[in-house]
């Protein structure tokens, strides 16, 4: 079984998208985690976390794919279509910001802004689990048929199941969340009951909001993921 995580250590008003401090050790312990439980994993971090590698995916058949870095969703107020909202949610990975800020791309490299609709062409059937550790992965336009945005994209894709957050998540509270929902994989608990029980476990801690220790019972930090 192969897991394979992307981590992006580089919001915006065509401010730079920030570093993501608790990504790292996020992703190398639930690494240790799944190591030590048999599966063999893949990570992927820096300049080696870029739009190229991620695609690459497409038709490997990975059993899991854990990203955690900056996502987006822009409402621009237009029609709802399909086509135009996959354009407008996506992923941040390496070397994003030189795009995003107008620099000059490296030669031969892609924007590192992995777009909603990039993913859905991809071919992720056989990938059971996809785990978007960012800030309102799971956001988009509302239509009659649905929620468009990254939601869609991997579920075209092909994925069975996905993890993603409807608001900005806490750097801390994620980091958590995402230790004890692998923790709980790792020990044979079924996806649904491992999300459950680190929910669960998420209550019972104490987080900073606005500056005040706050007990991970509010709703703000547990019900972000979905």
């Amino acid at each position: 079984t192969a897991v394979n995580f992307f981590t992006e250590t580089s919001q915006s008003d065509k401010a730079p998208w920030q570093r993501l401090e608790g990504t790292k050790d996020e992703v190398e312990t639930i690494l240790s985690l799944l190591d030590a439980s048999g599966y063999s994993t893949t990570l992927y971090s820096g300049d080696n976390a870029v739009e190229e590698t991620f695609k690459a995916l497409s038709g490997q058949k990975k059993s899991i794919i854990h990203v955690a870095t900056h996502g987006f969703y822009m409402n621009e107020g237009r029609e709802v279509s399909e086509e135009l909202s996959l354009e407008r949610s996506g992923l941040i990975l390496a070397g994003a910001n030189n795009h995003w800020l107008g620099d000059v791309l490296p030669e031969g490299l892609e924007d590192g802004i992995l777009t909603a609709k990039e993913i859905s062409v991809m071919d992720l059937e056989g990938t059971g689990l996809v785990v978007l550790s960012a800030c309102q992965t799971g956001l988009g336009d509302v239509s009659g048929e649905g929620v468009f945005g990254l939601q869609r994209a991997f579920k075209k894709a092909g994925s069975k199941t996905l993890v993603v957050s409807l608001w900005e998540v806490d750097d801390n509270a994620a980091k958590t969340m995402m230790i004890e929902f692998y923790s709980n994989l790792a020990k044979g608990y079924s996806k649904r009951d491992a999300f459950r029980k680190a929910q669960s476990a998420l209550m019972g801690c104490m987080f900073l909001k606005n500056g005040v220790p706050t007990s991970g019972s509010d709703p703000y930090f547990w019900a972000s993921f979905v």
